[in-house]
């Protein structure tokens, strides 16, 4: 089934106040909406380019893609991913790197601290790298992102001790015992070998963050 986006109800509570700004012609068209909030600004219009389209431009310019990765004794990289249900990538859970946008007011940094432990648990201090090389624009039909201004989403790897994995049937996940007292969301965190990566995520942002790290670590 196509994905969806309903009305929100009432009692759905927002917070959210919008700026809308719209250009009709003579005949009633709208030939220009934009759609402004704290968090980045929608537009509809004539690109540079000479045609119609819509563009995003992201609160902070982006966002933050966090891979945490094992270096085992023998073998190859070992790259964790996160599976989710995300209804616009179809009806089953997918495997998906961590990360999300920038909260208002929050730098890259700051926000793959929170997304990291957010969505692993991982007990440990969050001693990330910024993997090297432009910022990624998600989109580049759709985002507005200049990553020679640092605009983008910005790729973080994470290393993680071979010893703190367990096997779980053909991949790996976190023991227990580095992990939160009482974190629900452990399971759907896993390591898998970074051939079989690539191959089982539909994900763009991780494919791009996996050859970064691929590029940095060998």
């Amino acid at each position: 089934m196509f994905f969806e986006i309903k009305v929100i109800p009432t009692e759905v509570p927002r917070g959210e106040r919008w700026d809308i700004r719209y250009v009709r012609d003579e005949y009633g068209v709208i030939n220009f909406l934009q759609l402004s909030s704290r968090y980045g600004s929608l537009v509809y219009g004539l690109r540079p380019e000479g045609y119609p389209s819509w563009v995003f431009a992201e609160q902070g310019g982006g966002g933050v893609i966090i891979l945490p990765y094992v270096i085992p004794v023998s073998g190859e990289i070992l790259v964790g991913l996160i599976k989710e249900k995300r209804a616009n990538m179809g009806e089953e859970p997918a495997w998906c790197g961590i990360g999300g946008f920038l909260n208002p007011n929050e730098t890259h940094r700051e926000a793959q601290v929170r997304e990291f432990v957010e969505e692993t648990g991982f007990l440990e201090a969050v001693q990330s790298e910024e993997l090297p090389g432009l910022p990624i624009n998600a989109d580049r039909a759709f985002y507005v992102a200049d990553p020679q201004k640092g605009e983008g989403v910005h790729a973080y790897c994470i290393r993680i001790l071979d010893g703190e994995l367990e096997a779980n049937g053909d991949c790996f996940k976190l023991r227990d015992s580095v992990l939160r007292p009482g974190f629900e969301k452990v399971n759907e965190v896993r390591f898998f070998p970074w051939r079989k990566a690539v191959q089982i995520t539909a994900d763009g942002l991780a494919l791009a963050a996996l050859a970064k790290l691929k590029v940095a670590v060998g």
